[in-house]
């Protein structure tokens, strides 16, 4: 369910039983890329804009949900309360090098052609790069608050698939995995388009 903040921030809340919960996962920043690309595929142009706008929306959203912490990574859940939106509570503060917002900036610099998504990237990796970065690889963190809480010693598989994978293309030449000729799993496998 897609909702607004009263502090104007985009997101997708969670329904459970039927009922909204103002509160936005990690995860849900998928649905960044999901919204662009399918703004690209829009029969009008008045779609193809609203379904963009709803994309780079949530797509600050996510941003936001990083430079609000004190390592500028986002937590693995954030809420909107409307006091301080698009933070975490304690139980929620780790980081454990997912790689959806990466994936949404990708999109959404690869469709808009937009120098300040391919910046957030660069800050993203930044910081992922001065708090994850472990003796031989990468680790998530307990806290993207309090980074002094120390790393979970494990660096999950999806770090190299996806994370890393998204964040490169966001930098190579677009004509690197056309976005019109390739789509991406889930787990970000490139397939072919079929005609």
């Amino acid at each position: 369910m897609v909702m607004k903040s009263k502090s104007g921030l985009t997101y997708v809340a969670e329904l459970r039983n039927g009922l909204p919960e103002h509160k936005m996962g990690h995860l849900a920043c998928f649905s960044v890329g999901m919204f662009a690309l399918q703004a690209v595929n829009e029969k009008t142009e008045e779609e193809r804009l609203s379904t963009m706008k709803l994309a780079e929306e949530l797509g600050r959203t996510c941003h936001e949900s990083y430079i609000r912490t004190t390592t500028h990574i986002g937590p693995e859940m954030f809420y909107f309360n409307g006091e301080e939106d698009a933070t975490s509570r304690n139980s929620e503060n780790g980081y454990i090098l997912r790689p959806e917002v990466i994936e949404g900036f990708f999109y959404l610099w690869r469709l808009t052609g937009k120098p300040m998504y391919r910046e957030w990237v660069w800050d993203a990796i930044q910081a992922i790069d001065k708090y994850c970065r472990v003796e031989g690889g990468f680790s998530g963190i307990y806290d993207v608050y309090d980074p002094k809480k120390g790393h979970d010693d494990v660096q999950q598989s999806f770090f190299l698939a996806e994370t890393l994978k998204y964040a490169y293309l966001t930098f190579t030449d677009n004509s690197v995995v056309p976005l019109d000729k390739w789509v991406f799993n889930t787990e970000a496998h490139p397939l072919p388009v079929m005609s």
